[in-house]
């Protein structure tokens, strides 16, 4: 029985570390992903520990791979049989992307700022034309709120509504003659705080403690289950 926990251990191991590697993450970004130390998944590689079924199963859904496949003695599977993986589950392989989409988009709305800016200039109209460009960083913030509410987390959100609304406070003060208008950013900092506050409220809040890794074991292993001394869990 020792003997084949040793293997299956092993063999578990061998598949994370190949299809880790396969994946282009290292130790340090897929403990994150997991929301375990990388100290933990560098032990679950050695094979002095293997992850719970319910981290094994959120790994495998990160490899875009079965269960199975990360239990199996088939480890020329990772490098001559890869499984062809959905986009959804490969948020890793897709996080360039996502970042140039962003940026082309938000480029897109300074493109039409400059345009707006050199047509009043060509028309000879000289009345507060570089306000094109302030109008735009609140514009853009918009953009970066959309993409960062579909594709980023807590805090990538928090930041773009963050920037928003000093953008759009700054614009305000620049366009607007009215007195005392230096209290507008004097207002803004409540609504930051309603903002904070508001990001904490997620299902992945900004502050919150890392859990302590839970190597050891959920599941106890075959053997003299009469004595604690000799129950050992494995993670399985």
């Amino acid at each position: 029985m020792d003997n084949q926990n040793e293997i299956l251990k092993n063999t578990i191991a061998k598949n994370l570390s190949a299809y880790r590697k396969k994946a282009g993450l290292t130790q340090s970004q897929l403990a994150e992903l997991l929301n375990y130390s990388d100290k933990a998944v560098s032990k679950w590689e050695r094979g002095d520990g293997v992850p719970d079924i319910f981290v094994l199963k959120k790994t495998a859904d990160i490899f875009g791979v079965s269960v199975e496949r990360l239990i199996s003695d088939e480890s020329e599977q990772v490098s001559e049989q890869p499984e062809e993986q959905p986009a959804e589950k490969q948020p890793y392989f897709n996080r360039k992307r996502k970042f140039i989409i962003s940026a082309i988009s938000v480029l897109v709305v300074w493109m039409i700022a400059t345009l707006v800016f050199s047509a009043m200039e060509m028309k000879g109209i000289k009345k507060n034309n570089w306000l094109a460009f302030i109008y735009a960083v609140p514009v853009s913030m918009v953009v970066a709120i959309c993409f960062s509410g579909v594709w980023g987390r807590a805090a990538d959100v928090m930041f773009t509504v963050s920037g928003f609304v000093w953008s759009l406070a700054l614009s305000t003060f620049l366009s607007v003659k009215i007195a005392n208008k230096w209290l507008i950013f004097i207002i803004m900092i409540p609504v930051q705080a309603i903002i904070v506050l508001s990001c904490n409220l997620g299902k992945k809040p900004l502050f919150r403690k890392k859990p302590k890794p839970a190597d050891e074991t959920s599941f106890a292993e075959e053997g003299n289950t009469d004595s604690k001394n000799d129950t050992r869990g494995e993670n399985l």
